[in-house]
């Protein structure tokens, strides 16, 4: 079983920030437009090992939900007026999915109860649509789309390569299993 913090391609950061910024001619005045995504997995991997002289080998696959948070800002100068649309900006649109997560990995002994792993996988994890609560109406849950003329929901998707490198600790249980 594991969990991991999703960052949609970003390696550092656990939030990824897309931006874009322009001017209107003939105002001073800027407008933006900023989402962040965010995201996690959570998976129980079937795992078989194959032991070498002083490593091991190892192959898991197995399910995974994915789940996603989506937070978009908007201020665009709409006239030479300075008219600002703000509409279209919305906080925590959330999506669940199903996914498939499979690696491939290393573990090498660095002491009697340590070891570390190098592994290399892949995702399948495209959450499909987000929604959030709109806040003039309690009952009502919105549904994000990519634009307004295809009605096509917008999805966020982790699908992907991935390479972990994670320091694992072994206990001896307290008494005999």
């Amino acid at each position: 079983f594991g969990y991991s913090k999703l960052a949609s391609g970003v390696p550092v950061a656990l939030v990824h920030k897309y931006e874009v910024r322009a001017f209107l001619p003939g105002s001073p005045e800027e407008s933006w437009i900023e989402q962040t995504v965010s995201g996690w997995e959570f998976f129980a991997m079937a795992t078989w090992y194959k032991p070498l002289k002083i490593s091991e080998l190892s192959f898991g696959i197995g399910p995974a939900i994915y789940g996603a948070t989506l937070d978009r800002s908007i201020d665009i100068v709409r006239d030479a007026s300075r008219t600002h649309l703000t509409g279209g900006s919305f906080y925590n649109a959330t999506g669940k999915a199903m996914g498939v997560i499979v690696g491939l990995g290393w573990e090498l002994p660095i002491g009697e109860h340590s070891a570390l792993l190098l592994q290399a996988g892949g995702r399948l994890a495209e959450i499909g649509t987000l929604k959030y609560d709109d806040p003039a109406n309690a009952d009502n849950e919105i549904t994000v789309y990519k634009n307004a003329s295809t009605g096509s929901p917008l999805a966020v998707d982790f699908s992907g390569g991935f390479l972990k490198l994670t320091l694992r600790k072994y206990y001896q249980p307290a008494y005999d299993w």
